[in-house]
């Protein structure tokens, strides 16, 4: 019997071909290393778990940024409407679409942090408590700043 690319120096024969393809030797053996389970090596596992890792701080650090920046535009909204008035009075919460504009701002950075169908969609992390309080400290900043310099402008202006 001789198998696939079996070296003949010299000589003659005849050859009956008894098998093709998966019924041969070969084809059994490409057969059987078909059904074996393949593990992944420490080194896959290790470099899945980096890659996974990486992506959820990506993904916190989208979030952290797309509540900072939403935070920011409403404080940036509420201020630009008069160069030296203060936004700490009743009289900033006078305009019905600035007001319907905020209160969908808020609802959407809470949405996308802590509704799961959303963080799904927009691949991101959720926010505990702490971390939302975080991502609220640049809009508070940016808030007492900028009244801090209406205040010195009004002195200025009198």
């Amino acid at each position: 019997m001789a198998f696939m690319n079996t070296p003949v120096t010299h000589g003659s024969g005849t050859l009956i071909v008894t098998a093709t393809g998966a019924g041969t030797e070969l084809g059994k053996i490409s057969g059987m290393l078909s059904t074996t389970a393949r593990e992944e090596s420490p080194l896959t596992r290790e470099l899945n778990r980096l890659t996974l890792w990486i992506a959820g701080a990506a993904g916190l650090t989208m979030v952290v940024m797309f509540v900072l920046g939403r935070a920011r535009g409403a404080v940036a909204a509420l201020e630009c409407r008069s160069q030296t008035g203060t936004i700490l009075t009743v009289d900033t919460f006078d305009s019905k679409q600035m007001n319907w504009a905020l209160l969908i701002e808020f609802v959407l950075a809470v949405c996308v942090t802590q509704m799961d169908v959303l963080r799904r969609l927009l691949d991101t992390v959720p926010l505990n408590l702490q971390q939302f309080a975080w991502a609220l400290v640049p809009p508070v900043a940016l808030l007492i700043l900028w009244e801090a310099g209406k205040s010195v402008a009004r002195r200025w202006a009198r």
